[in-house]
C-alpha cells in the first residue's frame, strides 16, 4: 500500500477580509495514505495554533479570532497568517506548516 507520511504544506493563494475576519483561500499539500483530520492556523508566527473554527478541512479557513490569546480580530491590524494540516497516523498527528507567512491587513 502507500505509506502515510506527513501531509505536504498547505499553499496560501489569498486572503480576504471582511470585518473582523480574515477567510484565506488555500490549496492542500501532496498527502499520501490516510486522509487530513484539520487544518490549524497561527496568527502569531506559529508560536501557537488553533483549531480552524468549522468542522471541514475544504478552503477557505475562516479566522475570526487570534491563535495566542483567542481574541477578536481588530480591524486595521496586519496579521502573520500561517497554515497547516494535520492527519491521525498510528494515534500520533503530524503536520507540516506553510513555508512562508501571508501578511495582510485586515479592513
Amino acid at each position: 500500500g502507500t505509506p502515510d507520511i506527513a501531509p505536504g504544506a498547505p499553499t496560501v493563494s489569498s486572503i480576504d477580509t471582511s470585518s473582523g475576519q480574515l477567510s484565506v483561500n488555500f490549496a492542500p499539500g501532496t498527502n499520501l495514505g490516510s486522509a487530513l483530520t484539520k487544518y490549524q492556523y497561527s496568527t502569531d508566527g506559529g508560536v501557537t495554533w488553533r483549531n480552524r473554527a468549522a468542522g471541514t478541512t475544504a478552503s477557505p479557513l475562516v479566522i475570526n479570532s487570534t491563535s495566542d490569546t483567542n481574541t477578536s480580530l481588530v480591524n486595521g491590524t496586519t496579521y502573520s497568517v500561517m497554515v497547516r494540516a494535520f492527519k491521525l497516523v498510528l494515534a500520533q498527528q503530524v503536520s507540516q506548516q506553510m513555508q512562508s507567512q501571508i501578511l495582510f491587513p485586515l479592513l
